[in-house]
């Protein structure tokens, strides 16, 4: 009897709620938190709030379900792995860079020099499409899969090169900022780009990756997602290039709708200031004009 229900035990589904506290990230999203904290003084505001959201992204990413999921089971849950990575921490966490900080460390020659190449916007594009075409190529990709050392690679890979991306498209310092129509362009074509892989993948008549199609069920899950979800590992493929050229695409054009909003915003200003010295300039005549009135 005990026999039969250990191995009962043994043969039960894992749940899928498990979270993967890996030291990595523990430390690595730490770091973060507390190298920004202390640059800042601590002082709590809305680019702190953005900062503090885009790391707990990346700490979601790599920590939760999600995680076990992608790494074993799911294509679809490794690409919400990456999604959350590329287009929702990296560009917070460029976003809530703190402007002032950022001046005082461009002032740094070599700082200034490797920001200037990194932010060459054809460089930039190609680092950060290229990263992500490269790590969906099925050999790099499986690689990755079973290599515990190349998958934290690629994951640093893909956030390091985001925020790269995202820095050049938005950054945070309106001198260094692209002009409306190249911005919107480029984050047109990294939408155009992500949008092409997703529909590679979704378009494939057969599971590219051979650790979805045979996993090996160590947490004795792969029997809900063929038999209760009736998941096959090309329907699952699927419906990951689906989120990559859907959700991926709209991700990417967010940086235009921002953009265009930076834009708007520069225009209202300069409106705004411009009526403001008319306004100006129309008293300064009155004022000359005054005395004169006054003696006829």
């Amino acid at each position: 009897m005990f026999l039969s229900s250990m191995q009962a035990a043994a043969a039960a589904p894992a749940p899928i709620w498990n979270w993967n506290f890996d030291w990595t990230v523990v430390l690595g999203c730490g770091a973060l938190l507390a190298g920004y904290l202390g640059a800042v003084g601590f002082k709590i505001n809305r680019r702190t709030i953005l900062w503090v959201v885009g790391v707990l992204t990346i700490f979601i990413a790599l920590t939760s379900p999600v995680h076990d999921l992608g790494e074993h089971y799911l294509f679809s849950a490794h690409m919400l792995q990456h999604l959350l990575l590329l287009l929702i921490a990296a560009p917070l966490l460029v976003l809530g860079l703190p402007v002032g900080l950022m001046k005082r460390a461009l002032r740094i020659g070599w700082v200034a020099r490797t920001e200037k190449v990194l932010s060459q916007p054809i460089f930039a594009w190609v680092l950060s499409i290229g990263t992500l075409w490269v790590w969906h190529i099925p050999a790099v990709y499986n690689a990755a899969l079973v290599n515990h050392d190349l998958h934290i690679f690629e994951h640093l890979s893909f956030l390091v090169t985001a925020v790269i991306f995202w820095w050049t498209g938005l950054n945070p310092i309106a001198r260094l900022q692209m002009n409306t129509l190249p911005a919107m362009l480029y984050f047109f074509f990294a939408a155009l780009g992500s949008s092409i892989l997703g529909l590679l993948l979704s378009f494939a008549p057969t599971s590219l990756f051979p650790t979805y199609a045979n996993p090996v069920d160590t947490s004795h899950l792969l029997q809900i997602f063929r038999d209760t979800w009736n998941l096959s590992a090309t329907g699952d493929q699927q419906i990951g290039g689906v989120m990559m050229w859907a959700t991926g695409g709209f991700g990417y054009l967010a940086g235009v709708v921002v953009v265009m909003v930076r834009w708007y915003r520069r225009d209202q200003l300069k409106t705004f200031r411009e009526n403001i010295a008319l306004e100006l300039e129309r008293e300064g005549q009155k004022a000359r004009l005054a005395p004169v009135t006054n003696d006829v």
